[in-house]
């Protein structure tokens, strides 16, 4: 055993999703029994459906790997799930992961092994040369690209992909870096921070394809809004200084 890696995966109401996250999980686990010592947090938050009963089964037997689950009473956000998963994670490295299976578990492993000394933060990315995207609509692709391209200009970045929720963090990364966000914006306001701390970031490609199992729950409208939002407060800090247009 070389590593210790911590998987993230925020739930809420993914009832539809869990059982087939289960099957690729216990796979995965298999796939890094000899290589790393691995655990599974799930962050339930403030589910409304059949998501707890579910993730109580979700045992060590059955998926290979030390599990945890930590409950929202009510529901906070992304953002908030994320911060309780990275808090209670205890693995050297931490992977955050969507419970939909629109990024391939299955990937960590090759991850794993791309993540080196020189890297504090490995990122997906769909929008990479060598990334694809498989089945999404054209309005989520047109948001998604938007968005990125503009932080890219932000920030005079190589980074083709600011969204994606399937990366692997050394663990003092996420210890240094507050998360305010509670929404999807929180995302892409992890990975900015890093950028501005100096971490060292690097892409990794992989495919996007669309969500087979329940509902997305992502409000366009509002992720625009909060988007917009945090890259005019980026742009007031670099010309007024972080008291005038605050990470938020």
């Amino acid at each position: 055993m070389n590593k210790s890696l911590s998987v993230v995966v925020p739930c809420f109401n993914e009832q539809d999703s869990l059982p087939h996250l289960a099957a690729k999980l216990d796979s995965l686990s298999k796939q890094l029994a000899a290589s790393c010592e691995l655990e599974y947090v799930f962050v339930n938050d403030g589910s409304r459906d059949k998501t707890a009963e579910l993730l109580a089964e979700f045992d060590d037997k059955r998926l290979g790997a030390s599990v945890r689950v930590i409950t929202h009473e009510t529901n906070r956000g992304l953002g908030a799930a994320l911060v309780s998963g990275f808090d209670a994670a205890r693995g050297e490295l931490v992977a955050a992961l969507d419970c939909d299976c629109t990024y391939d578990p299955l990937l960590i492993p090759q991850m794993l092994d791309a993540f080196d000394d020189q890297t504090d933060v490995l990122t997906g990315s769909e929008f990479h040369p060598e990334g694809r995207v498989e089945g999404v609509s054209w309005l989520r692709l047109l948001f998604s690209r938007t968005m990125c391209a503009m932080y890219r200009w932000l920030f005079w970045a190589r980074i083709h992909s600011f969204s994606c929720l399937l990366r692997i963090y050394r663990r003092e990364v996420l210890r240094d870096l507050p998360i305010r966000s509670r929404g999807f914006l929180s995302c892409t306001e992890v990975l900015v921070r890093a950028l501005a701390a100096g971490y060292r970031i690097r892409e990794f490609p992989l495919t996007l394809t669309a969500r087979r199992h329940g509902q997305s729950k992502i409000p366009i409208v509002r992720t625009i809004l909060d988007h917009l939002k945090f890259m005019i407060g980026l742009r007031l800090s670099v010309w007024f200084g972080p008291k005038a247009g605050k990470l938020a």
